[in-house]
């Protein structure tokens, strides 16, 4: 313990954007050990790591059976340097949910009983998503290929959704990393509609999913007018790029940018061109009631790179996506958009080109990075890949415990 003259028995230590508040208590003599100490943590959490705090079974923070433990996770972070890595990537919570050994909790996703305490955490921690997972009972195929199974469900701070990727990959990360799962290679989540599976792969981890190209619907016209106006103000004068939209079984509408021959990338005399369009649709807050009218899960735009440099970090393409009415004005990074987003850019790939991982970047206020492709040996079928950071941990009170 750092010894505090009697007149300084009172320190408040701020640290980077955390604040720290100690309180010491000591007797006149400064060779007493005698202390109290409190400490009151807000803001943001312990620094970066690999390896996550311990939670679920064998946590020694529960309090009480309607408390949760979770581990907060970036899934897809930048590859910027450490200083700034904190702040990529999309942020989610992971709660372990405990269950007796001879339950398989099959009933786990469609539990009703457990949607209310579910929410009340996720809109507590308040994070684009909060996933809460449980361990399930793996076949014999799935124990000799090294695949634990588990259940899992995703709520935003308004509701539950159907799919979310950035938090199945935080799960997965917050699982494999548990030491009774040492030597498991991969896990296989279970969730209402359907599974996924996500593997270690060295630094990263590779989800599966099942994909969901994204097709004309009827209405596009209107639909592609409407997210148009919600980002544009001067369309008239648009050349050098080319405008299409469709839609996916999993809600997510997608509008589409390719850069064309005409006006490619002229701006000098007052036009608009590829480059002014992609500046416009990746720099611009988009009118949200515009986008919620829209309706589904949510609207993502894609700008294939077409020979541009569209970042510093040179990716093949770059995506946002916008949630409104589930919550989400703009989520940071959208893993289960590639169900879509990649089977429409592998249909304009090059044949050389069609096994290996597109790199892309989402452009939202954190940013971040991952890979995909359709699956080489299974085309019904995405892979997805990115990395994880732990960022810290805690616990979800029951307003009703104390």
């Amino acid at each position: 313990m750092i010894p505090f003259p009697p007149s300084r028995a009172f320190q408040k230590i701020a640290k980077n954007t955390t604040m720290h508040v100690r309180i010491i208590i000591s007797p006149p003599s400064s060779r007493s050990r005698l202390s109290l100490s409190l400490s009151l943590v807000f803001g943001r959490p312990p620094a970066p790591s690999t390896v996550p705090p311990r939670v679920g079974r064998g946590s020694t923070r529960h309090t009480s059976p309607m408390d949760h433990a979770y581990v907060l996770c970036a899934a897809f972070p930048s590859s910027r340097g450490a200083s700034e890595i904190r702040a990529t990537g999309n942020p989610a919570a992971v709660v372990v949910v405990e269950n007796d050994e001879e339950d398989d909790a099959g009933d786990f996703c469609r539990d009703e009983s457990s949607t209310d305490d579910f929410q009340r955490v996720a809109t507590s921690l308040n994070l684009s998503e909060t996933a809460f997972v449980r361990r399930g009972r793996e076949t014999a195929e799935e124990k000799e290929r090294g695949t634990v199974r588990y259940f899992i469900r995703w709520f935003t701070p308004t509701c539950e959704i159907g799919l979310c990727g950035h938090a199945s990959v935080a799960s997965a990360a917050a699982v494999l990393s548990a030491p009774e799962h040492a030597d498991a290679r991969a896990v296989r989540f279970e969730y209402a509609s359907g599974s996924l599976t996500i593997a270690r792969d060295e630094d990263r981890f590779i989800m599966e999913m099942k994909a969901s190209a994204p097709e004309a619907f009827e209405g596009c016209e209107d639909v592609l007018k409407e997210i148009r106006d919600a980002f544009e103000t001067n369309r008239e004068t648009v050349r050098g790029a080319k405008f299409s939209c469709t839609r996916n079984a999993i809600g997510d509408t997608f509008l589409l940018i390719e850069k064309t021959d005409e006006g490619d990338g002229k701006d000098d005399d007052g036009g608009f061109g590829f480059r002014g369009v992609v500046q416009t649709y990746v720099s611009r807050a988009p009118d949200l009631k515009r986008i919620a009218r829209v309706g589904g899960r949510g609207v993502c735009v894609v700008i294939p790179a077409c020979g541009e440099r569209l970042s510093e970090s040179e990716p093949d393409y770059v995506v946002r996506w916008f949630g409104p009415n589930v919550g989400i004005d703009e989520d940071p990074v959208t893993g289960s958009a590639c169900c879509g987003v990649t089977p429409l850019l592998s249909a304009r790939r090059s044949d050389t080109n069609s096994n290996s991982f597109m790199f892309g970047e989402q452009l939202s206020a954190r940013t971040g990075h991952l890979w995909s492709r359709m699956k080489p040996d299974d085309a019904g079928k995405v892979q997805v890949a990115g990395r994880v950071i732990f960022t810290g941990e805690g616990i979800a009170r029951h307003p009703y415990t104390t």
